[in-house]
């Protein structure tokens, strides 16, 4: 640790190796682009160098908060509007079941939804995360976390029996 209690260059390095990838795959997930998720990401590790203090808590939630707000104003910025799909075809149960076309479908529709559900989703069912760990990186109760996955779950069988 640095002398002002900041992250060291040794520290740093191994964060980025370590967080580098997932991060970037959460930002271009929220903001759909590939150079805006690198910029991101860029951005956040900066952030890291200049201004994390240990003392203050976990990298891994700082890094998925500020990923999180640094990719919300950007969205903001360009002023992205999420638009439901026009070529949506619903799964019946005539469909194949193919698991591999059922994700890719339910990826389709969770794209559609709500910035903070496509977050959401993306913590909970591709990266993993726990309640509480989700919860610290929203800035949310587990509980609400619970709450908010149920709606998630909801929202994506309703559209996928329509």
């Amino acid at each position: 640790m640095s002398e002002d209690g900041n992250v060291t260059q040794e520290e740093l390095e191994q964060i980025v190796s370590l967080f580098k990838g997932p991060l970037f795959w959460y930002a271009q997930r929220v903001v759909n682009n590939k150079q805006d998720a690198e910029e991101i990401v860029n951005d956040v590790f900066y952030r890291l160098f200049c201004s994390f203090d240990k003392n203050k808590g976990n990298p891994k939630n700082w890094l998925y908060t500020v990923t999180k707000h640094l990719c919300y104003d950007r969205l903001k910025m360009k002023n992205i509007e999420q638009v439901a799909l026009t070529d949506y075809t619903p799964v019946t149960k005539s469909v194949d079941r193919d698991k591999g076309a059922i994700k890719h479908h339910v990826r389709e529709i969770v794209d559609t939804l709500d910035e903070r559900y496509q977050a959401l989703y993306a913590l909970r069912f591709e990266h993993r995360y726990t309640y509480e760990e989700i919860g610290e990186i929203l800035c949310v109760k587990s509980g609400t976390v619970g709450f908010m996955i149920y709606k998630l779950k909801t929202m994506i069988k309703e559209k996928l029996e329509s």
